[in-house]
């Protein structure tokens, strides 16, 4: 991994993420990419199977990677707050919204 060469792994260790939309193309790609480079990911998906799917990926290249899923859905104010609400609970910092 390049990323490995140039030393920015300990860079981001620690760091935790929030990324919408993961559940495939680019963003489950981002996704994958962040929990290699040790990065606590959250994915916040309409579809459930579809983002556990990309969960149950990841752990294959990288065993101590951290990945959560819970549901979004944008449209719905009320899903927004329920994520909301539970990513709060969590107590967990968010350093990045992707």
């Amino acid at each position: 991994m390049v990323f490995d060469e140039m030393g920015e792994r300990n860079k981001y260790m620690g760091c935790f993420r929030q990324i919408l939309g993961v559940s495939s193309g680019i963003g489950s790609e981002t996704a994958r990419v962040l929990a290699m480079l040790g990065v606590r990911v959250v994915m916040g998906v309409w579809n459930i199977a579809a983002g556990k799917d990309v969960k149950e990926t990841i752990p294959k290249e990288n065993s101590s990677a951290k990945v959560d899923v819970m549901e979004l859905y944008l449209s719905s104010m009320v899903s927004v707050r329920q994520f909301a609400s539970k990513f709060e609970s969590v107590d967990l910092p968010l350093n990045f919204l992707m």
